[in-house]
């Protein structure tokens, strides 16, 4: 009896140990075309034999942001070269218009702000988490345009700056490896096409440790449970 209860604890015990020091592999996934945007997660973990995959549901907002900066630009130039603006019926969106899941992703992401300042166990959790994850690939390609040269010229150096400020964020957090970014220029129509996909690598057992730590200040503010929009 005694050999079957210390076989059962060793049985157990090489599991959990197992499943701490299994490697998890994240894989992200974004597109944007024609005016839809799809986001999917693909999580592998305990070495490929636990997977799961969640996809967030298409919605217009960040089209709807870049298109105001575009119309913005297009405005812009208009003055600069003398012509007359006007804001034409259908002209682009307003941000105000963005509605749906991504209210509730912003809402989320004020209150964990909130945390962040006042949980000083919680940032110290993350941050020990953040400095193990790898991010083995970052790729990025984005094709604008606004259908004139000068607002597109624009355009390609906010996205530009953008990849460089966002890498060398991640850089210090992360350990990033060499990102790719690519943006090309339409200047003879208006478009927006984004593509970004990545694969992040880290322990089960560090991500455990940190989302224990998380759990409980959620549970402590009351916002433990509440559903978020992914469909799986």
């Amino acid at each position: 009896m005694l050999v079957w209860i210390v076989g059962s604890l060793l049985v157990i015990g090489s599991a959990v140990v197992l499943a701490v020091v299994s490697p998890v592999v994240v894989r992200f996934h974004y597109v944007r075309r024609q005016g839809t945007d799809r986001f999917t997660v693909d999580f592998r973990g305990f070495w490929g034999t636990l997977r799961r995959t969640w996809v967030l549901p298409g919605h217009d907002a960040l089209g709807t942001a870049v298109e105001t900066a575009m119309d913005t630009a297009r405005r812009l130039d208009e003055r600069r070269n003398g012509q007359t603006v006007g804001d034409r019926e259908g002209d682009g969106p307003a941000i105000g218009r963005a509605t749906g899941p991504w209210q509730t992703y912003l809402e989320s992401g004020r209150r964990l702000a909130g945390l962040w300042k006042t949980h000083g166990e919680m940032r110290r959790a993350i941050r020990r988490f953040f400095q193990n994850v790898t991010i083995r690939t970052w790729r990025t390609r984005v094709r604008v345009g606004t259908g004139e040269a000068a607002s597109t010229g624009m355009l390609v150096g906010v996205f530009w700056s953008f990849f460089y400020v966002a890498a060398a964020g991640l850089g210090r957090v992360m350990r990033l490896n060499r990102p790719e970014a690519r943006v090309d220029p339409d200047f003879h129509r208006r478009i927006l096409e984004v593509e970004v996909e990545g694969i992040a690598q880290f322990r089960a057992g560090q991500a455990i440790r940190a989302g224990v730590v998380m759990a409980i200040v959620l549970w402590k503010e009351g916002l433990l449970w509440r559903s978020t929009p992914f469909k799986i």
